[in-house]
Order: C-alpha cells, then structure tokens, then sequence
C-alpha cells in the first residue's frame, strides 16, 4: 500500500478512535503509527535517487517502481520485529499514545501485507536481511512471473520481463 493510501488510513482509524472514546493520545497515536514508518520509503527514495543520478518524481516514489530496478527492498521501518517490541513497551508503559502507536503500526503491516505483493514473512527484518533485500525473495509476483515491477496490487502496472 502507498503511503499516501496510509496517510488516509491513519485519518479514518484516528478518527474513529478519537469519536469512539474520545481519547486524544490514544487517536493521535493511532494515527501516527499508521504511515510515520513510512519515512523509510521517502529514505530509500532518496538513496535511489542519489546513486542513480536521477530526478525524483512524485509517481516514481508513489507507485514504488525503483524497487524492481533496484532488485531490492530494504524499508528499514518495517518489520514484525518491532510491532513486537511496541506491544512490549504500550503494556509496560501502560500509555495510551503508545499504545495507539502501536495499533496503527498493526493496522500498517496488515495493510501492506494484504495490499502489496510482498509475503507476511517479507516484512520481517531478519527474513529480508537473510535474504540480502532480495526483490525476488520477498515479493510473490517477481517469483512466480518474472514481473520488472510490482509494489501494490492496486497502483502499479505489471510488467514483464519481455515487455
């Protein structure tokens, strides 16, 4: 899923959060967590960028097509992992701004696994580092047609390798 889709994802879930219990910190939270890990994106965007000497363009970034040029995805904020250590340290912590932090960054990796073509265990850390961000290990349609580039199901035009 496209960071602006979260962006708006993190607006209907804060809200609801919000009229539902009317808790600030809880629906602030909420509404953070749901696409600030996306700030990864916009970072390897920009190395991509660098190192290939090229212009950025605001759909290039959106529909996420560097990556298949690449061959790899890094997006150093997404990860299990830490959904695990966040619901570790809302109990402790027992406040209310982490926790909804924590219940949208869930509501993050749930979408992006439902909406991009990466499998569940693409999002973990150590699976993408043991396989060295390798486009073709983490993201099902790479494997299975040999497709140049997918992102989202819903935002990138697939293309194979033959045209």
């Amino acid at each position: 899923m496209s960071p602006d889709k979260h962006l708006f994802s993190g607006t209907v879930t804060g809200t609801a959060l919000l009229a539902a219990t009317g808790d600030k910190e809880l629906a602030a939270g909420c509404f953070f967590g749901t696409f600030i890990c996306d700030i990864d994106h916009l970072l390897e965007y920009a190395k991509f960028c660098i190192d290939s000497k090229r212009k950025p363009t605001y759909h290039e970034f959106i529909s996420g097509s560097y990556f298949a040029e690449k061959k790899k995805i890094c997006l150093i904020f997404h990860g299990w992992e830490y959904l695990v250590l966040l619901i570790l340290i809302s109990k402790l912590s027992k406040n209310h701004c982490a926790t909804g932090l924590t219940l949208g960054y869930a509501i993050h990796l749930v979408l992006d696994t439902l909406g991009n073509d990466c499998t569940a265990k693409g999002y973990s850390i150590i699976y993408r580092n043991h396989v060295k961000y390798n486009i073709d290990r983490i993201c099902i349609n790479n494997r299975k047609h040999g497709q140049k580039n997918i992102h989202t199901k819903n935002t990138m035009t697939m293309e194979t390798e033959f045209g």
